[in-house]
């Protein structure tokens, strides 16, 4: 995949935060505003350029230094746009977020922040109509989870439902179910049995009873079923 189409979404949403910011003259932050974050991610941008024109470039240490870098920076566009109430850009830095996490993916980077990453791809997911962008979303949320550290794929802490990784498991799913595509589908549910193995059989059953509420296709329909009855059979022996 082109880091064209990333590039271009970096230098957007960056311009129009800075542009924002000039219009409400809200200056009072020298050391860091959006002026500076837009070089800031111009930088990054010729770093990008450069990692996908030279392969090989640079050691994996240095590549998980840059992407965990860009995530820092997005962490302040977004404080900028609480501070700006600019809510008509966040769904470009929603994008933006979304885009360069699995950009680092790609790179096999791990990302230490996942959780604003996790939280824009649920929100984002909610824009996304057409199959075709739907498609698209899926092999964005496959990409993100390899950037997910060993550490938290390994986490098993049934205690705390909410915790990132058991929810990007679950947006993951439901974006590649909703994206109509099986081998997307198959690959998702695959990755809800080996990580969540308790709740798989309570996933697949309430996947089964929106098949009939949503009106799925009969592909996705005898794709969740047979998980379903898969996880569902396996917790009676």
């Amino acid at each position: 995949m082109s880091s064209n189409k990333l590039i271009k979404q970096l230098n957007m949403h960056s311009e129009e935060l800075y542009q924002l910011w000039l219009m409400k003259k809200e200056n009072d932050h020298p050391e860091s505003n959006p002026e500076i974050l837009k070089e800031a991610y111009h930088q990054l941008c010729l770093i990008i350029e450069r990692i996908d024109t030279i392969h090989n470039a640079m050691s994996q240490d240095e590549l998980n230094e840059i992407a965990n870098h860009g995530i820092k920076l997005h962490i302040e566009s977004v404080q900028w746009v609480e501070k700006l109430q600019a809510t008509s850009i966040a769904p470009d830095i929603m994008k933006s977020i979304i885009l360069f996490s699995a950009w680092a993916g790609r790179h096999h980077c791990e990302l230490d922040e996942i959780e604003v990453i996790v939280n824009f791809l649920g929100e984002y997911s909610n824009f996304a109509k057409g199959q075709e962008e739907l498609e698209e979303l899926a092999h964005l949320s496959m990409d993100i989870i390899d950037a997910c550290p060993m550490s938290i794929k390994q986490d098993m802490d049934n205690n705390n439902p909410g915790r990132p990784w058991r929810v990007l498991l679950f947006n993951n799913a439901i974006i590649a179910t909703r994206s109509h595509q099986d081998p997307l589908m198959e690959q998702a549910y695959e990755l809800i049995g080996e990580y969540l193995p308790n709740d798989a059989p309570s996933f697949f059953a309430q996947a089964l009873e929106q098949m009939d509420i949503i009106g799925y296709p009969d592909n996705v329909r005898i794709i969740v079923r047979r998980y379903f009855e898969l996880w569902n059979n396996s917790t009676q022996h």
